[in-house]
């Protein structure tokens, strides 16, 4: 019995719980402040963390990124007069999944050369570096995605 007693000794001895555990607490001092702060900041950047890796995961995010390269990839490789159709149908099924308006889901900012994307709440945009006059227009499940020649002289 008094072996067991001696390795518990021991073991409290040098340990983090037998340093800690016979204090009382001075005027002043707030035990477990540290801890307290530690646990709650973890606790906000795990949060963040998972809203994002939520985000990332989701397929409207991916599928907004996807849309709005493979678009400005279009504008910037082809040549006033063009005409190009995109299937968008997935993109299509997965915006009226999260409530967005067909108006709301391709748009052109020719003033900025933007393209943006919004199959969810956020959205995505790019930016192309043709100077074309590019007008989009869904088409059933097909975007057509027409390049003009950008008329200097009658900007808006």
């Amino acid at each position: 019995m008094k072996m067991k007693n001696t390795i518990k000794n021991k073991f409290f001895k040098h340990s983090y719980f037998s340093k800690n555990m016979n204090k009382k607490g001075e005027l002043g001092d707030i035990i477990g402040l540290k801890e307290t702060i530690f646990l709650i900041l973890n606790i906000i950047f795990f949060v963040i963390l998972l809203s994002f890796a939520y985000n990332a995961g989701s397929r409207a995010f991916v599928y907004e990124e996807s849309y709005a390269k493979q678009i400005v990839s279009i504008i910037d490789n082809s040549k006033p007069g063009m005409n190009i159709l995109l299937d968008v149908k997935e993109g299509l099924e997965v915006g009226k999944e999260n409530g967005i308006k067909l108006e709301d889901t391709f748009k052109i900012d020719d003033k900025e050369n933007k393209v943006m994307v919004r199959l969810s709440s956020n959205g995505y945009m790019y930016n192309y570096f043709s100077d074309y006059d590019v007008k989009l227009s869904l088409q059933d499940n097909l975007l057509l995605i027409s390049i003009g020649e950008k008329n200097i002289y009658n900007e808006k």
